[in-house]
């Protein structure tokens, strides 16, 4: 592929109406550098002018258009274009000394005509130099260029008006167009920089495609603009679901299977489930743990599987040996979940949910530092839900009598911000009775 070399790549601009000055400036500049980019300016104003739209790298500047003397001329030009490197063209007629116009903000003095003249050599070797990085740039873009087209992410450069400024071949077959019919369109989806995002892409008779999007503003062509690339991710975005829905089958399963073992809780697990996700939505935590918690309050009592179903369902008072038993079931729970790598996060949940605020709890008998921000979700849904469903030794308790038990245990047995969180939820319209196991599975 032939080399693309970039644009100018150093701007000088000569500010003189003496013709013989200007060739003469010109001459030794274009002789340095072909790829310079070289303007005149006839007079002071229209000079400042050209500064103010575009500022030069290099200012000449012929002292003799001032009416007065130079050091007005450089002054005016030094203050239009500080970063600029002004040099000052001097006529020898004795009107405005080397020193008065460096002083006033020149960066030398060139005389013209005299071509061994100190300042001829730099202009010359500057020249050079900026060709040297004309070619070096061009070879980084053209490096650059390459790497674009040979990538295998979809490369596109958006305007800030979202149109499409440039499309890489991944990015023709991605959205099923040449670079040329994407070129000027709109790109679709909202772009934020620096902010990673999936985006499903339609594709004509077949399958959509889901990609990772990744954009960064970059200067583009004197704009800025967001470059993005996007990398096909269908694959694995369908085996994560797959593998999504295998685990909601699986704990479908499990959650059945404990209401078999324990009919007369039926429905406990995906109910507390449910009503934990709510108080967790409520309190705005990120939507990863509203799923983890979840999912553990599906699994909480799996442990209780553990225990002969006489205690399970007894409508009695516990002995002792009795409560010590059931009281192991959030550790069981946690050495079952816990083999499951994915899970394990939840199985410390699990564990948990039977703890309290003052260390009264068990199995481990852990205070509030020590808990988990959802094992404490957990520990008042988990209460709110028995007090509210009937058990073997006694009556529901309905759901005002177990709101009205967390309130009066907030900051003592149960965090104050789950506690007002729950309370919300059911100011809100939630009816517990609503939060069926298949609901809950899913996250509807």
């Amino acid at each position: 592929m032939t080399r693309r070399l970039p644009g100018n790549v150093g701007t000088v601009l000569i500010v003189g109406s003496d013709p013989f000055i200007v060739r003469q400036l010109e001459t030794v500049l274009r002789a340095s550098c072909t790829a310079l980019s070289v303007t005149r300016a006839a007079s002071l104003a229209e000079g400042i002018s050209r500064i103010a739209a575009d500022p030069a790298d290099v200012i000449l500047l012929d002292a003799s258009l001032c009416e007065t003397d130079g050091t007005e001329g450089v002054t005016k030009i030094a203050r239009a274009a500080p970063a600029s490197t002004i040099i000052a063209v001097v006529k020898q007629d004795g009107r405005t000394s080397v020193g008065e116009l460096l002083e006033a903000g020149a960066h030398g003095c060139l005389v013209p005509g005299c071509l061994g003249s100190s300042l001829v050599p730099f202009l010359v070797a500057w020249g050079r130099e900026q060709h040297r990085v004309w070619l070096t740039l061009g070879e980084v873009e053209n490096s650059c260029y390459q790497i674009v087209q040979n990538s295998a992410d979809a490369i596109l450069a958006i305007r800030q008006d979202g149109t499409v400024l440039m499309a890489n071949p991944v990015a023709e077959r991605l959205f099923g167009k040449r670079a040329s019919e994407l070129i000027g369109e709109s790109f679709g989806f909202p772009v934020v920089n620096d902010t990673p995002a999936q985006l499903t892409i339609p594709q004509t008779g077949r399958q959509s495609v889901i990609v990772d999007m990744r954009t960064t503003a970059m200067r583009w062509g004197g704009e800025i603009v967001s470059v993005a690339s996007l990398r096909d991710v269908t694959e694995v975005a369908t085996a994560l679901s797959q593998r999504s829905e295998m685990l909601h089958g699986a704990i479908l399963a499990i959650g059945r299977l404990t209401e078999i073992r324990d009919p007369y809780t039926a429905g406990h697990q995906h109910r507390v489930a449910g009503l934990a996700a709510a108080i967790a939505e409520k309190m705005e935590l990120p939507q990863r743990d509203v799923e983890e918690i979840r999912t553990a309050g599906l699994l909480h009592d799996i442990g209780k599987m553990a225990i002969p179903t006489d205690i399970l369902i007894a409508p009695r008072p516990l002995t002792q040996t009795e409560r010590r038993l059931v009281e192991s079931h959030p550790q069981v729970g946690h050495d079952v979940i816990c083999e499951i790598p994915f899970l394990r996060s939840v199985a410390e949940l699990v564990s948990q949910h039977h703890e309290r605020l003052d260390g009264s709890g068990y199995p481990r008998h852990l205070k509030e530092g020590e808990l988990l921000p959802g094992a404490k979700i957990l520990a008042v849904a988990d209460v709110v839900e028995a007090m509210a469903s009937h058990r073997p030794y006694r009556q529901a308790l309905g759901v005002d009598r177990a709101l009205q038990e967390i309130r009066d245990n907030a900051g003592l047995l149960y965090d104050r911000d789950v506690v007002d969180a729950c309370n919300a939820a059911f100011s809100d319209g939630l009816d517990i009775q609503d939060l069926t196991l298949e609901a809950a599975v899913s996250g509807e």
